[in-house]
Formats: structure tokens, C-alpha cells, sequence
């Protein structure tokens, strides 16, 4: 995570870690990461019933892209976001993210899904360009 996205929103402790990376057979990316349900970010759509920001999951997916692909990524078009269901951090702290991907010129063509073992959160298609440093 960047320090001034962590800086902008207060951050005092982690917000999610991963616990596992590995691509697998097929060239998915399987991410494996814990919610930190106590952390402040989640009282910011209903402070008595904690959500993930949809905003939040779109940094942590592309914070997970930066580190794959070792580069600075921008999100140029999102062909398709689908909010299936609410990510609660108390009720479903350990999430998989699920991530395939490929690299035509500067351009990153991005499917991916966040799901725990019952429920399927997200689905996500989208486009990002690479920049130099």
C-alpha cells in the first residue's frame, strides 16, 4: 500500500494482509487475504454495520497488480464491476482473490474475483496502463 493513501485515511493499523500468493496451472494469481475488521476504514458507510468501500477493494486489487507485475498500474477503463454481495470484515475476514491477466504494450487486461469459500463478492473486467517510473 502506498503511504499516501495510508496517510490520507489514518491509517493506525493494517488494513488487510496477504496471507498467500501463487499462480496457479491455468496463470490465475490466487491471493489469499485477512480483513482487519477493526480498522476504521470499515465504519465509513455505517458505523454500527462495518462494510468494505467498494473504492477500498478496487485499491486493494490494484495494489495487488502493482506488486505482480513490478510497476505503477492506472485503472483506464472498468469494462464490468459487479457488487454481488456486501464484504463484511467481521463476518468474512479471510477473502481469495482470484486474478488473470495479460500484458499487450503498455496496456494490463485484468479479470478477476473475490470470493470467499461460500459467497462470491465481486467480479471485476477491466483495463490498466503501465507507466515508466
Amino acid at each position: 500500500m502506498d503511504i499516501n493513501f495510508a496517510t490520507q485515511i489514518g491509517m493506525q493499523q493494517e488494513i488487510y494482509k496477504i496471507l498467500r500468493s501463487e499462480k496457479d496451472a491455468d496463470g490465475i494469481l490466487n491471493v489469499d487475504i485477512r480483513l482487519n475488521p477493526d480498522h476504521k476504514i470499515y465504519e465509513g458507510h455505517f458505523k454500527s454495520h462495518k462494510i468494505v468501500p467498494g473504492v477500498l477493494i478496487l485499491k486493494i486489487l490494484k495494489d495487488i497488480l502493482v506488486s505482480e507485475v513490478k510497476n505503477k498500474l492506472l485503472l483506464t477503463e472498468s469494462k464490468n464491476i459487479k457488487f454481488i454481495a456486501l464484504i463484511e470484515p467481521e463476518k468474512d475476514p479471510q477473502l481469495r482473490i482470484s486474478i488473470l491477466y495479460k500484458t499487450i504494450d503498455e496496456t494490463l487486461t485484468v479479470s478477476a474475483e473475490i470470493r470467499n469459500d461460500q459467497v462470491l463478492f465481486i467480479k471485476f473486467q477491466g483495463n490498466y496502463k503501465t507507466l515508466n517510473d
